[in-house]
Parts: C-alpha cells; sequence; structure tokens
C-alpha cells in the first residue's frame, strides 16, 4: 500500500499501472524498465470493455531478471504467478475511488514419498545417496539402482567423454530388449542424442 500525491486524473494512475495484454505488458516494461524479461497473461477473468476500459481481472505469470550487475551472475532469475485487479467506482458520496491490485498466488506442490518405485521401500530413513532414473525420473534405492557408463560426444571441446549415469532395473531391462529398428529411429528423431544436455552427469 502506497500513501502520496501526483498530478493528474485518476484514470490516468489506473490506465499508467496496467496492462490488459502481452503486448501492453511489454511495452511498460519497456517505458518503467522493471527488470521484467518475459510475461503471460494466463487467463482473463474480466478484460476492459469500451463501456468500462479500466476494469480488469487477470491472472499474470513474469520473471524477474533485474538484479545489480556486481551479484547478477549469482542471482537467479525469479518467476511469479499474480492476480491483477483494477477499476473505478463511485461511493456514495459520489466520489471517484480507483485500485490497482496486485496478489502473489500461492502454489502448493503434491510432496513425493520417498519409496523407490522399483521395491516400494521406504527411503526417508535411508543414509545412502538418494537418486533418480535418468530415464524415468523414478526414485531409486541402492539396490534397484543400476549405473551405467555412456559415452557422450563434449559440444565445445569436441572429444568423447564417459559418464556414469543412474537408471533403474526396469529401464536398464527394457532397453536390453528394445528393438533395434526403435532405438535407430529414436535417434534420428533426437536432435543430439550424443551431447549430454539432458542429463546431470557424473564425469568418470
Amino acid at each position: 500500500m502506497g500513501l502520496g500525491h501526483c498530478e493528474g486524473l485518476m484514470e490516468d494512475d489506473v490506465y499508467g499501472s496496467i496492462a490488459s495484454t502481452e503486448e501492453l505488458m511489454m511495452v511498460k516494461t519497456a517505458y518503467a524498465s522493471d527488470g521484467v524479461v518475459d510475461r503471460r497473461i494466463l487467463s482473463s477473468i474480466i478484460t476492459p470493455t469500451p463501456m468500462d476500459p479500466l476494469r480488469a481481472l487477470q491472472i499474470k505469470w513474469c520473471v524477474n531478471g533485474s538484479a545489480p550487475k556486481i551479484v547478477s551472475s549469482m542471482v537467479r532469475k525469479r518467476d511469479f504467478v499474480y492476480v491483477e485487479s483494477s477499476g473505478i467506482v463511485m461511493n456514495h458520496s459520489m466520489k471517484k475511488l480507483n485500485w490497482v491490485l496486485s496478489k502473489n498466488a500461492a502454489i502448493g506442490y503434491a510432496q513425493t514419498p520417498e519409496v523407490c518405485w522399483v521395491c516400494h521401500k521406504n527411503q526417508s530413513s535411508s543414509l545412502l545417496p538418494k537418486k533418480l532414473c535418468r530415464i524415468c525420473r523414478g526414485r531409486v534405492c541402492h539396490t534397484c539402482r543400476k549405473p551405467q557408463e555412456l559415452c557422450f560426444v563434449d559440444l565445445h571441446s569436441r572429444k568423447v567423454r564417459k559418464y556414469k549415469l543412474s537408471f533403474c532395473k526396469r529401464c536398464v531391462h527394457a532397453a536390453h530388449y528394445q528393438r533395434t529398428l526403435e532405438i535407430a529411429h529414436d535417434e534420428l528423431v533426437e536432435e543430439n542424442p550424443w551431447a549430454p544436455t539432458s542429463f546431470e552427469v557424473e564425469k568418470v
């Protein structure tokens, strides 16, 4: 909440504070230099009309990339989902009241149980490092994990490097019995199957 004085009409204040389209959001960022590097309108519940051009209720998403240059390499960009509402009404004394409200939307995420998806044993009390299968992304315990050494081409040095990746028993078994024609087809569809860009890898 802010309190202060500015020259102009209430309509000027509301009009300068809202943007009902993604294009207007981009233009507003260019003028205000507010640090927003990307934005989307997720849903328009109430859209402005010719009869009420300043009334809006929208759900928006934006990415804020502003940070001092001295720490810009250490600060990660943050994104937000928020509800924005604006409008002008008349009170009982026939005086105009305007509002522009923005409220961050809290998003809850389901907690993934710490169980091995192969043997279904609880891993929450295990002292061993918890790993994910690089294919199915399922959580696997030490017993059901099958580390495999695979070779990839480094995009910068153009050298072949060997990496150790973690897979679950089921995916390793499926890979052993997958048809050769299916593997050849997938390699053609994949943009660069021999680059380690899609894996979090450990160099051997």
